[in-house]
């Protein structure tokens, strides 16, 4: 088990407050997987957290020209996009690097903890055959989501948080930003593709057509959305190239639509 880290929280404004003591072996662990690290642990507040840690992180080349930030700050900048535009997330508080001897060069991200929530995927393992609450709601939700101009970029059932009757989503590492509303549209249809084909395997064509229901701007027909998903599953290098493309997709549009520098007068 990896000794406890103590880490400069960085928040929206940049490095806050005095550094912060994480230890695993202190809480209960989540998910112990090559590469990531997930526990649940209470801060010396009170506050009940979830820390991922990621183990042994080499910078891309797009992170070290500037072209792209590392996972932890940008699944930390995603999940505050969410919450300034009102959409049911892990709340975000801080996010973390740095290097060890048992780690590597580690990011981490701590959140909130959604008390009394499941991942969807464990819910719907619990409850063979049963429709899952409010389901629409979850697409409600994913309308939101792409409203703001965010696109999850892995929306499997368990990226999502059922507590209750209410979602909350969660697990955003491979987001991308873009500078519009991408709802019912190429990267926001690429979401619904991949929660759909992770439903498919639990829930009835009449349950997720209704719950599709819930996204307004559908751009097809959702009978036929959800039956396409069936005979026709993605694969991961279909996923990974998507992925690929979307990513230099939002790099593009934000870049374009950045202000040109103003130059020096001489």
């Amino acid at each position: 088990m990896i000794e406890q880290l103590e880490v400069q929280p960085h928040t929206r404004s940049g490095p806050a407050g005095p550094a912060t003591r994480l230890d695993p072996s202190a809480g209960t662990l989540i998910k112990n997987q090559p590469g990531t690290l997930v526990w649940r642990q209470t801060l010396s507040g009170g506050t009940r957290i979830v820390v991922k840690l990621y183990l042994k992180r080499r910078p891309s080349i797009l992170e070290r020209i500037g072209l792209y930030t590392g996972r932890a700050e940008r699944e930390f900048r995603a999940l505050c996009h969410l919450e300034d535009h009102c959409v049911a997330c892990s709340a975000p508080l801080f996010w973390a690097r740095g290097e060890s001897q048992d780690t590597g060069r580690y990011q981490l991200l701590a959140t909130r903890e959604v008390e009394g929530a499941s991942d969807l995927r464990y819910w719907l393992k619990e409850h063979p055959g049963t429709e899952p609450p409010e389901l629409a709601q979850l697409l409600l939700l994913t309308s939101a989501m792409h409203r703001a101009g965010l696109q999850h970029g892995a929306f499997w059932e368990r990226n999502v948080l059922l507590a209750g009757r209410d979602y909350y989503i969660i697990d955003l590492p491979r987001s991308q930003m873009f500078n519009t509303s991408i709802e019912g549209r190429g990267p926001g249809l690429f979401d619904i593709k991949v929660l759909l084909q992770s439903l498919t395997k639990y829930l009835s064509d009449d349950i997720l057509v209704r719950a599709l229901a819930g996204y307004p701007r559908l751009p097809v027909a959702a009978l036929d959305l959800v039956r396409s998903m069936r005979p026709q599953p993605l694969t991961s290098r279909w996923l990974n190239s998507m992925h690929a493309v979307y990513t230099v997709q939002s790099m593009w549009r934000r870049l374009w639509a950045a202000p040109p520098r103003r130059s020096r007068r001489l």
